[in-house]
């Protein structure tokens, strides 16, 4: 019997050992090199995008992991903000209000990705701007007002605040694009102007403001689908399971089908609260998809609003830099990877809106570098890199974010930074 038992043992460790070879090749032939570290990057990834408790009311994390509060609040300028946002502002009108004259004051804006980019990608861009001699010496200060889902008008409304309060920063720079068409054609398609704020964030904090059970119903949903990603994820990492491909592709795979059933509860959340804002004729929510075309009016809104910045800020002897961001649904932007194909496209495909929009985005951007705004067309950036930069369908890693800076430096017509390691910036 022990024979008998011990030969099993002996089959099926060949039949594992033969599983992991037959996958690891499999993936090799199908030009994926199985990676543990790009295995449970991907897991890592995945956590990180359900963090949040609900669309648009998600909750900011302490030290010890325990939940504060809202991280995004009502504002009454520009729709919504980050708590962290809204500190940052508090601290910039602060500054000018004390007369400091010393520093060369950095205003970033735009929506997640500028948000991303505020970290090492700023640091490296304002290290090529102190190389230049533009600053004259003087301390770099940067404020990174860059909040996730912000579109036009939301950077110019941001803008025209702080210059209200006496604020004078030396550069402005706004790195924008995509959400202007993504966002807008969402709203319109859900009877919500194109030119309001997000949906997902706006209408979230708008109907928080009076829940119902149907909602609380929908609220109960979505955190339970987190929790089953963030419970089966930290198990996965726990066990070592990416150490294996075959067991590693397994739990991607787990993974992802649980991420889309979040995702899935989310939108009917979203959905849910659109459709009550609408019910109760919540200001905005009224508008007609029929006869009107959402990207069209994203361009002319984004034109509009880019244009009027760049005036504001040129009658204040104010830099104002306007960059077209990338995103990997331009389409012929980027060779693609497999992952990011994945990760940044997946089985819904490429976003009609975007690869409609990008193309027009671009004229509106030499129209603006007509009218004299510092206009510059970032969405080549990444085209000849090989590797796998998105981390989705805009998000870039860390050397995403130090090539974009290098090409954001060269249109600038600034030197190629003396090094790629720049801190982030104060208060970015």
């Amino acid at each position: 019997m022990h024979r008998r038992l011990l030969l099993g043992l002996i089959s099926l460790l060949g039949a594992m050992v033969l599983a992991e070879g037959a996958t690891r090749l499999w993936l090799k032939v199908e030009g994926q090199p199985y990676e543990r570290a790009s295995a449970e990057r991907t897991i890592r990834s995945t956590l990180d995008a359900v963090s949040g408790l609900t669309a648009g009311a998600m909750t900011e994390t302490g030290a010890a992991g325990k939940r504060n509060g809202p991280e995004y609040e009502l504002q009454p300028y520009s729709g919504y903000v980050h708590r962290t946002v809204a500190v940052r502002t508090a601290n910039i009108v602060e500054s000018f209000r004390s007369q400091k004259k010393d520093e060369y004051v950095v205003v970033s804006q735009g929506g997640s990705m500028a948000a991303g980019f505020q970290g090492k990608g700023l640091g490296i861009l304002l290290k090529s701007l102190e190389d230049s001699g533009a600053t004259g010496g003087r301390e770099v200060r940067a404020f990174g007002l860059s909040v996730p889902g912000y579109k036009q008008p939301q950077q110019l409304t941001q803008l025209v605040y702080l210059l209200s309060q006496g604020c004078h920063p030396d550069l402005v720079l706004n790195l924008d694009g995509l959400n202007e068409l993504r966002i807008s054609s969402g709203n319109l398609g859900s009877g919500l102007e194109p030119s309001f704020p997000s949906r997902g964030h706006w209408g979230s904090l708008l109907a928080a403001q009076e829940i119902d059970g149907a909602e609380l119903d929908g609220l109960l949903r979505v955190h339970q689908a987190q929790q089953r990603v963030l419970e089966m994820g930290n198990r996965i990492l726990e066990r070592g399971d990416c150490a294996s491909a075959l067991t590693g592709t397994l739990a991607i795979s787990r993974m992802a089908r649980s991420q889309d059933e979040w995702a899935r509860t989310q939108a009917e959340l979203i959905d849910s609260r659109t459709q009550r804002l609408k019910s109760e004729g919540a200001v905005g929510y009224k508008a007609r998809p029929g006869g009107r075309d959402a990207v069209l009016e994203a361009v002319a809104c984004w034109k509009r609003s880019s244009l009027t910045m760049h005036q504001l800020c040129e009658a204040r002897g104010i830099r104002y830099v306007h960059v077209l961001q990338p995103t990997l649904h331009d389409e012929g932007s980027k060779v693609m990877t497999e992952e990011e194909r994945r990760v940044g496209i997946g089985e819904e495909g490429l976003h009609p809106a975007v690869v409609r929009g990008y193309p027009l985005l671009r004229e509106a951007l030499s129209e603006l570098r007509e009218a004299g705004v510092e206009a510059l067309d970032a969405c080549d950036t990444f085209k000849e890199v090989s590797e796998t930069i998105y981390v989705d369908s805009c998000h870039v890693t860390q050397e995403g974010n130090r090539i974009l800076a290098n090409n954001i430096a060269r249109m600038m017509g600034l030197p190629e930074p003396s090094g790629n390691d720049s801190a982030p910036p104060k208060d970015k």
